[in-house]
């Protein structure tokens, strides 16, 4: 959602009627700031949510990758590198071995919905056409359960080599901080 704040004392008595009218047809928000208000006391709040959610923000990445190479440093496979991954993101991981045609994930996490993902990225990957190696991400939905979900699929490269896809499950949720 964008917007403007205008102080529109003592430069204007108002504004003119086409800026508000076409405001009003783009739906874009115009707010009247008081004049006697300074700006620093108004966008100071917003400056500090978007650093304190940036900061959250990069807890998480580092969080992650800590916990991720606390496996690999200690020899971890790639069931317990998903099973941490997993947990992590609170959605379930798949990772398709292209070598092998197998699909690795955490057999031992509780969702439901294991089984399912794995049809659905089965099924995606017999009619998909995709260049992988060109490819950073693909998102779609999928019905599970009666249940529409958010799908995203990330190639996995090792040099310029195609290795794997993974492929993460959630209810309205949204990883672009981990891709």
């Amino acid at each position: 959602m964008s917007g403007i704040g205008i102080k529109i004392f003592p430069y204007l008595e108002k504004l003119p009627d086409e800026i508000v009218e076409l405001a009003n047809t783009l739906k874009f928000p115009i707010v009247e700031l008081d004049y006697e208000i300074p700006f620093a006391d108004i966008m100071t709040p917003i400056f500090k949510e978007i650093f304190n959610k940036q900061s959250l923000l990069l807890q998480k990445v580092e969080n992650v990758h800590n916990d991720t190479m606390d496996v690999i440093l200690k020899g971890g496979s790639i069931k317990e590198i998903i099973r941490v991954l997993s947990r992590t993101v609170e959605n379930p991981i798949i990772v398709k071995d292209h070598h092998f045609e197998e699909y690795i994930c955490d057999e031992s996490s509780p969702d439901p919905h294991y089984d399912q993902l794995v049809d659905s990225v089965k099924k995606y990957f017999k009619t998909a056409t995709h260049n992988y190696r060109s490819i950073k991400k693909i998102e779609d939905s999928v019905l599970i359960n009666g249940e529409m979900m958010d799908r995203i699929m990330v190639p996995i490269l090792v040099k310029t080599m195609y290795m794997d896809t993974s492929s993460f499950l959630g209810r309205n949720v949204r990883f672009q901080a981990l891709t």
